[in-house]
């Protein structure tokens, strides 16, 4: 048996599928049992042993232990390829945001069973994740033809058709807005004043342009903040603007690709480095308590971007429903210490996940001011405020991962313009560094998220390395049940800051400590400490929320 599973687990990886990483699955409308998998006959025996596999794997999804539910379907399927095994593992794989895995997955359902359908309804909404409207479009409509009186099915039919209608209004109205959004905010800033029973955060100055004697943020205005998003306080308007603006300022300074010395007069050699946080408000507060919090003596590296160091750190935004604190609060501390706090850009500082995912309804509820939202995208140029750093002259930090093909210098890095939407189309050195993920076998496979980047191996990472001269990457990217994870011996690791994610996963978080004088990273973890009855994803887009629930 174990060599069978071995020549599938290879299969499956050729196809994109790391059956090693983590899957999960949607919930699905209510809908008949009439249509199962064709049955290929079987051995009694083997179909029973099959079953009894499936009903772990099932309870293992329902206790939210989603990597190792995927590995009892996969053992399923070893046994017996049916309709119901392969829809199961796409379920997980939407969970787990693999949405790629899950199309292939799906996919293979509807091959076994052109009539099973929760194939077709697992295909459609990772598609629908994906923001492949029309693609979900097929498949609800087939869908709908094979149901014709399932209320379920019409509802989310009619909700894709909206979300596609919108996308492309969106679009439509969304050409030379950006620039102009931060102008018009800019200009508004004088005009703006605050309420006189305002409580909530205060900066160091309420003029603009900040006059030469004054100063935006200060330690003490750091503290007062730190406690006002703590007591769910909201900042006004005028505030965010000047705080965005100023970040704006120093960020656009900045090379794509910035080196970092490891050591200078301060910090006796160390960095922290800080993986996504997801708008973990209170976790990251929390690892603050754990580890001290940045200064000139205890610098950080929160980064989504690539860095030539050793340290990587998440996304700061969406799913997480205080991502405007998050990444306001860090803005805050990249002005107080502009060479000691260092922000890297992630595929969630970009436009398509913050409207599907709930940053761009999170800055719309807590500002109420529409453009507001444009300001936050512009920040670094186009998106969220993005500082790419190289700390020290041996290692590279990246948010996702290596790139489609040999021969990327760090000159081709620095190269790159940050200040810009990810390019849609496959093949970019860009999407290669937010969305790109580590795998086990060598080579390159097509990214299991379905999105732009690709699966490299670590014979891929092994000839950057040393094309490069540098000791290993560090990157996020990915959640790790441990908070952290070493692969390719020693010259890829991958550190996840946000713990309990989207409070259903139960993982760890992890910080990582690249100090002089040793060559390996070392990891501190914790886990998820309680915040306000806030659900996950309260501003995420009313599409996306409809496809996720049952």
């Amino acid at each position: 048996m174990m060599n069978h599973v071995k020549y599938f687990e290879h299969n499956f990886f050729n196809r994109g599928i790391n059956l090693r990483r983590q899957f999960a699955l949607s919930v699905v409308p209510k809908m008949t049992e009439a249509s199962q998998s064709p049955a290929v006959e079987l051995p009694t025996r083997g179909m029973e042993e099959a079953e009894k596999i499936k009903v772990l794997a099932n309870q293992l999804f329902s206790e939210g232990e989603y990597e190792k539910a995927i590995e009892k379907y996969t053992e399923a399927i070893v046994i017996k390829e049916t309709a119901v095994y392969y829809s199961n593992r796409a379920f997980c794989h939407i969970r787990l945001e693999n949405y790629g895995s899950a199309i292939t997955d799906a996919t293979r359902a509807i091959q076994l069973d052109p009539r099973f359908q929760k194939g077709y309804y697992r295909r459609a909404t990772a598609n629908f994740m994906l923001k492949k409207f029309e693609k979900a479009l097929i498949d609800f409509r087939e869908l709908s033809r094979l149901t014709p009186n399932n209320p379920d099915v019409k509802e989310r039919l009619a909700e894709c058709e909206r979300a596609a209608r919108y996308e492309a209004f969106q679009r439509a109205i969304a050409m030379d807005a950006e620039p102009l959004a931060s102008v018009v905010l800019a200009n508004q800033i004088a005009s703006l004043s605050l309420p006189k029973d305002y409580n909530g955060p205060r900066l160091g100055t309420v003029d603009w342009p900040i006059p030469a004697n004054e100063r935006l943020i200060t330690p003490e205005v750091i503290v007062q903040m730190t406690e006002d998003f703590r007591n769910q306080k909201r900042i006004h308007l005028k505030y965010g603007v000047m705080l965005l603006l100023s970040a704006r300022n120093l960020l656009d300074r900045l090379p794509t690709l910035v080196d970092i010395p490891l050591f200078d007069q301060t910090n006796n050699g160390r960095y922290t480095v800080v993986g996504d946080t997801h708008g973990q408000y209170y976790d990251l507060l929390h690892i603050f308590e754990l580890n001290g919090t940045p200064s000139p003596a205890n610098p950080y590296l929160f980064t989504d971007g690539p860095i030539r160091f050793a340290e990587p750190s998440g996304t700061y935004v969406d799913r997480g429903s205080f991502s405007v604190e998050v990444i306001l609060l860090l803005l805050a501390y990249k002005l107080l210490y502009p060479a000691h706090v260092h922000l890297l850009r992630g595929n969630h500082e970009s436009h398509n996940p913050n409207s599907m995912y709930g940053f761009d309804g999170e800055v719309r509820a807590k500002f109420g001011a529409p453009r507001m939202f444009d300001l936050f995208k512009a920040a670094p140029g186009a998106q969220l405020p993005a500082d790419r750093s190289a700390l020290g002259p041996r290692v590279l930090c990246l948010h996702g991962g290596l790139f489609h093909r040999d021969g990327v210098t760090l000159a081709d890095i620095n190269a790159i313009d940050r200040k810009r939407e990810p390019p849609d189309e496959a093949n970019s050195l860009m999407s290669d560094i937010l969305w790109s993920d580590p795998q086990v076998l060598p080579g390159r496979s097509p990214s299991k998220r379905g999105t732009q980047g690709f699966n490299f191996g670590p014979d891929v990472t092994q000839r950057f390395c040393e094309g490069n001269k540098i000791d290993f990457i560090m990157r996020s990217h990915e959640q790790q049940p441990d908070g952290y994870v070493a692969a390719h011996p020693g010259r890829c690791y991958t550190v996840f800051s946000a713990p309990n994610y989207c409070d259903q996963l139960h993982n760890k978080g992890s910080i990582a400590h690249i100090m002089g004088g040793r060559r390996d990273p070392e990891f501190v973890q914790y886990t998820c400490v309680p915040h306000p009855d806030v659900p996950v994803m309260n501003y995420a887009n009313p599409f996306m929320k409809m496809m996720m629930r049952g």
